[in-house]
């Protein structure tokens, strides 16, 4: 047995050396894999950070196109309003009109010398 004792002692270093060298390649796999992994966080973390002021640079232009235009929406609802009130104005003209039109047939319909024609409503007399 000591024939074969040097040979074994020679395995075992060779075999130890095999284990080091694969435990090694192993360790410097998990270095890479846990550098790479690093890395794309890093690089998702670049990447959010360019979205987010891509984002920040176009909400401040779409505030700037907007904010003219809101601004043009107040005056456009400024001038529907008056608008609107001028054609209520207007509806209520026509209805004294169309009842005071109904008061002067009646009138020439039965005339009658003592009665005087109907006078102009307050409403109507800028108009007549």
């Amino acid at each position: 047995m000591i024939v074969w004792q040097p040979l074994l002692v020679g395995f075992v270093g060779a075999l130890a050396l095999v284990a080091a060298a694969f435990l090694t390649y192993l360790g410097v796999r998990a270095t890479r894999a846990t550098q790479r992994d690093a890395n794309a966080i890093q690089r998702d973390s670049n990447h959010d950070m360019h979205w987010q002021r891509m984002l920040e640079t176009q909400a401040k232009g779409f505030t700037a196109q907007i904010e003219p235009l809101q601004r043009a929406l107040a005056a456009l609802r400024v001038q529907v309003d008056g608008l609107i009130a001028e054609r209520a104005h207007d509806a209520t003209r026509f209805r004294v009109a169309v009842v005071h039109i109904r008061t002067l047939r009646e009138w020439i319909r039965a005339p009658v010398a003592d009665f005087p024609p109907p006078p102009i409503p307050d409403l109507l007399v800028d108009e007549v």
